[in-house]
């Protein structure tokens, strides 16, 4: 999980960024921190001059450095359990049931650990990008791959008709559900099929302020408003009626 190395390397031009993209690149490949700390001034000879460079490196990211030749330590907080979680969902990893069965070797010892505030910022939101430009990326192609995994689908059922069920789902969801199709009507393809975006009877009734958010998104993007009418109470078993026209229904 961590990584600690110690090397006597030289110091030369350059050299600096490239043990940043070295380190930072291994971190990530293993999803690991990586702590590396070079030999300082004080080992240097005259043939050779090493520098005393510290890098902190966690799971492709830096964390904390120090220049060649400056003063000062790179410290940083690890957070070891996510890197715990991402291995988890790594199918390279293969876990051991014990150190000794991997043929690790493993030295036990104590070791007081002060007390002391977080150093790196924690993000109240951290699955969104913090940058506008790379979080708008990332919702065009949320959208974007909802909409071509859409298209798989209406091609897979041969649909002429496709309708957006708002029923029982968040407002989230179906927003997503609803730029999903309209993003979808913009694909190139021979032939688009009708588009409903469809609000069950009850809610519409109610006119809750997610139900007027949804009609908004959906007349702001061109998508039609359909109302599905409230099933009877029957203690039969409902039986599906036949259509004569072929349906998908795109639940949020």
């Amino acid at each position: 999980m961590i990584i600690c190395n110690g090397p006597a390397s030289n110091a030369s031009l350059e050299k600096d960024l490239y043990r940043r993209s070295l380190i930072s690149g291994q971190s990530a490949r293993l999803l690991c921190c990586y702590a590396y700390c070079s030999s300082g001034q004080g080992d240097s000879t005259g043939d050779v001059t090493v520098g005393g460079q510290e890098i902190i490196a966690e799971n492709g990211s830096i964390l904390a450095q120090s220049e060649p030749f400056g003063d000062g330590f790179a410290v940083a907080d690890v957070d070891v359990e996510s890197l715990w979680g991402a291995r988890r969902g790594m199918s390279s990893f293969h876990v051991e049931p014990t150190p000794q069965y991997a043929d690790y070797h493993e030295t036990m010892f104590d070791m007081t650990i002060p007390d002391h505030p977080l150093m790196r910022p924690v993000s109240k939101q951290p699955f969104i990008p913090a940058d506008e430009k790379m979080r708008a990326d990332c919702c065009s192609l949320a959208v974007t791959m909802q909409a071509h995994g859409l298209a798989a689908r209406v091609g897979a059922q041969n649909a002429d008709h496709l309708v957006i069920d708002t029923t029982n789902s968040s407002v989230t969801n179906t927003a997503l559900a609803v730029l999903a199709v309209a993003r979808f009507y913009d694909l190139e393809r021979p032939a688009v099929p009708d588009m409903y975006v469809a609000i069950s009877q009850d809610a519409q009734n109610g006119q809750s302020a997610n139900v007027k958010l949804i009609e908004q998104l959906a007349d702001a993007l061109g998508l039609p408003l359909a109302t599905l009418a409230s099933p009877a109470p029957s203690n039969r078993t409902p039986h599906r009626a036949a259509r004569s026209t072929r349906c998908s229904i795109f639940r949020s």
